[in-house]
């Protein structure tokens, strides 16, 4: 959807009737703004592992196998469909993590949900 809408914006600056100076400078600008996106997406996705003990609270296992203490902010957002966590990493970093409800088991998403609203009541 991304590139379709980039190169729809493209495809209009060119047939527009302005000066080609112009329009090549609007497809440059279209062009790096697409590159910045696609980058984003391929460097910044990371899967994780979430996961809670009575003793350490909860954890957060990234891709290279590096577990990391974290803290479940109160902004966290929890709904049917998807769940957005809101996180405080050790190096005071605020991550965002989604988990739409089809990622996981109906028995582990409702799992979770308990898990994240009994634990923003005891903080």
């Amino acid at each position: 959807m991304l590139i379709l809408i980039h190169g729809l914006a493209g495809g209009a600056s060119w047939v527009n009737a302005l000066p080609v100076i112009v329009k090549l400078l609007i497809l440059l600008a279209v062009s790096i703004s697409l590159s910045g996106y696609l980058l984003h997406f391929c460097y910044q996705f990371q899967p994780y592992i979430l996961s809670y003990t009575a003793d350490l609270g909860w954890q957060l296992c990234k891709k290279n196998n590096q577990l990391e203490t974290v803290q479940v902010l109160p902004s966290t957002v929890i709904t049917t469909e998807l769940i957005v966590l809101h996180l405080q990493c050790q190096q005071q970093k605020t991550r965002r993590v989604v988990i739409f409800n089809d990622a996981l088991s109906d028995k582990d998403y409702r799992a979770l949900v308990v898990m994240l609203k009994i634990y923003r009541h005891t903080q």
